[in-house]
Order: C-alpha cells, then structure tokens, then sequence
C-alpha cells in the first residue's frame, strides 16, 4: 500500500548521455553506491531539496567518451530547488528539477579547473558554467526512504 512520505530515495540510471566539453562526447554516468534522495516541499512552491546520498568510497562518475577524463560528484546534501507537480489525473508525480551548488571535481584538461561547487542541473541536463553534463533521458527505481511510506503526495 503506498501513503504519503516526505523523502523518496531514487536509483539514478543515464543513458545516451552527451557532454558540451570541447566539443560534443559521448558521456557515461555510472551511480553504483550512489542515490538520490528527495525531500517534499510544501504544496505548490519550488523548496524541495535532494541529497546525493553514496556508500563510502562511492561517487557519481561521469567518463567523458574521447576525452579521456572523468568529472565526479561526490555525496552531498540539501541541494535545492526541487517542484514536485502532482497529476491527478494521470496518478503521476513530475519533479521539475533547478539545481544550484552542486559539488564537483574532475581530471578533464578542457575544463578552466579541475573542481568547484557551482554545478547545476536543470531539467534534463547538468551543466557546469557552460559546458552540459549528461544532457540525455534518465530512468530511476523508486522506494520510500528508510520505510517511511510510499509516494510523495
């Protein structure tokens, strides 16, 4: 039976990711240890935070295809904005996602440094300053965090 919860924890799977990074690459994303977890906001405002949760050791790791560079975003928490929109009629929640502050590191010679906490993700796409991270589709398994219910409502 699925109830109102105020946290979601999330799986993130990308695929057929891209990279704006002296050019257009190829990216992959791999999350293994890693989640999302994500916190309600109060009806219809834009205040909900999401935390990248990871097992110790763990980072999200994006390899950039023909660079041969990886771009990481280690654990880190209460990153904001998140929308949750209910559809009432299609019994669906969409999450509108505007993402400042997200910290990074990297060994890619074509980014101006290799760190920062001025990451973005929004709708669909990570960008840091101007180059796109992971514009691409993603798809996430989905449970209540630490058994607190099911769905956010």
């Amino acid at each position: 039976m699925a109830f109102p919860s105020e946290t979601l924890l999330i799986h993130p799977e990308y695929s057929k990711c891209e990279i704006n990074l002296a050019g257009t690459h190829l990216a992959a994303v791999t999350t293994t240890g890693c989640n999302y977890v994500f916190h309600a906001a109060e009806p219809d405002t834009q205040e909900g935070t999401v935390d990248v949760e990871c097992e110790a050791g763990d980072e999200i790791k994006v390899h950039v295809s023909g660079l041969n560079c990886e771009i990481k975003v280690p654990a880190q928490s209460g990153l904001k904005t998140i929308e949750y929109v209910n559809n009432e009629d299609e019994g669906s929640i969409t999450l509108n996602a505007d993402i400042l502050g997200i910290v990074w590191t990297s060994n890619c010679t074509q980014l101006e440094k290799s760190s920062g906490n001025e990451g973005e993700y929004r709708e669909g796409q990570i960008v840091e300053e101007t180059p796109e991270m992971g514009a691409g589709p993603a798809t996430a398994t989905t449970e209540p965090k630490e058994d607190e219910g099911g769905i956010l409502d």
